[in-house]
């Protein structure tokens, strides 16, 4: 396949209205297109799973986290707003509710920051709290906040900004 025709395919690849999901054992040129890259068949069908039983969640997902890669920080904590509520109003939401334990949500206390960084080539935030699945809380916004300030200052101090 020539180099042109793996860019086409990869544009057409990331204007599907659901997840595109990959399965490779090392870095593929069709990566670029691709919403997640997984190197083992028990990923691929934990994956796949999940996305059958909530196609509505998985769509949203992709297509928020595509569309907020090329909005500014504002634009895009709108735009996930946005899709949470759209989803909240969802049957999927509310199927997932009814499988909740009665009397509130459930805590599950992690160790730790709530949001990671690390600075390469790049700046990586890494949200820290798999015991409630990562769900925005005070403190993860909070700490997004924070990680979002450093990252300007960040590039306002390379010149950048």
């Amino acid at each position: 396949m020539s180099d042109e025709e793996v860019r086409s395919l990869n544009r057409w690849l990331s204007r599907q209205s659901v997840p595109v999901i990959g399965r490779a054992e090392k870095h593929t040129p069709l990566a670029a297109g691709l919403d997640l890259l997984v190197q083992r068949d028990e990923e691929f069908a934990q994956i796949e799973t999940s996305v059958n039983r909530n196609p509505q969640a998985a769509a949203v997902l992709v297509q928020t986290t595509r569309i907020t890669e090329q909005l500014s920080v504002k634009a895009a904590l709108v735009a996930e707003s946005l899709a949470y509520a759209t989803l909240q109003g969802g049957m999927e939401f509310k199927t997932w509710l009814a499988t909740r334990p009665a009397g509130g949500s459930v805590r599950v206390a992690d160790a730790g920051e709530p949001v990671l960084l690390d600075r390469d080539h790049r700046l990586t935030m890494t949200l820290n709290r798999p015991g409630n699945r990562n769900a925005v809380s005070v403190e993860m916004r909070d700490a997004l906040t924070e990680a979002f300030s450093r990252s300007v200052w960040i590039l306002r101090s390379t010149g950048h900004g």
